[in-house]
């Protein structure tokens, strides 16, 4: 028998689904493949699935046109190209997790459309210091992405998140919050626990990270062109050295906050 589903990517509980199949056909295979238009092309998501299936001897992925039975778990699939990388097959987390495959997908979800733009452009931008330095690109990219993806949560439920995973962060100004919040779901939603993706988000609204990474971020972040402001200068210098950009973005942050706010910080 040959099962066909989308898989944008395999849920596991799609795969449980097929698990039951398999059972109820024993001793005989399971032949899985991918059918219709996804996000990922066809290749790649029939990789992830051959990666779900490879710990079931009698379920195998194959690469065909015809199917005897049509899978359907979009709503499922959709979460968890929403953030949800909980959700998907038990084989493909960590993979989900390492490579930036839905990245997109989760920012757009969660930011609001003026945020996502800015988000791209970030990672855009990110990648460019990043080639300027021999860095990894895909990485800055990837940071730039992500950096946000708390932004659209109110107050409330930040708060609510920060008083049981971070209370030590309840004493900072809430437009820091997101930043620190994103570090929480990046964990838990995404299983993302790359430390050059972490720190660097983490820091990315204070200007305190010292990695290469969190000094693109943070530089990216304010010099990104939809911004409109002229970052001649940050960009200038940016090129000659990381931490003379990122000193320079944050001399003129804290400027800017002592004319508008009259705080010193």
């Amino acid at each position: 028998m040959i099962v066909a589903g989308r898989f944008d990517p395999i849920s596991q509980k799609s795969l449980e689904k097929l698990k039951e199949m398999m059972r109820s056909l024993h001793p005989h295979d399971l032949h899985v493949t991918i059918s219709g238009e996804g996000v990922l092309d066809k290749g790649q998501r029939l990789a992830l699935l051959r990666k779900a299936l490879a710990p079931f001897r009698h379920l195998h992925a194959v690469d065909c046109l015809e199917y005897d039975v049509l899978l359907t778990d979009e709503d499922e699939e959709a979460k968890i190209r929403s953030g949800s990388y909980y959700l998907a097959a038990d084989g493909i987390r960590s993979t989900l997790a390492r490579e930036s495959l839905y990245d997109v997908c989760v920012a757009e979800a969660m930011c609001t459309p003026k945020r996502f733009r800015h988000s791209i452009s970030v990672a855009e931008t990110s990648a460019k210091y990043a080639a300027w330095h021999g860095l990894d690109v895909a990485l800055a990219y990837r940071i730039g992405v992500l950096h946000d993806i708390t932004k659209a949560m109110d107050n409330q439920a930040q708060k609510a998140l920060l008083e049981r995973y971070r209370p030590e962060c309840l004493q900072e100004d809430p437009a820091i919050w997101h930043s620190r919040t994103a570090i929480i779901i990046l964990k838990q939603q995404l299983g993302i626990y790359d430390h050059r993706i972490l720190s660097a988000i983490d820091a990315h609204t204070v200007g305190t990270g010292k990695s290469d990474y969190a000094r693109i971020l943070y530089i990216a972040d304010k010099t990104e062109p939809l911004r409109g402001y002229n970052t001649d200068e940050e960009t200038r210098l940016t090129k000659i050295s990381l931490a003379k950009g990122a000193d320079r973005v944050l001399e003129k942050s804290k400027q800017y906050i002592l004319e508008k706010e009259g705080k010193h910080v």
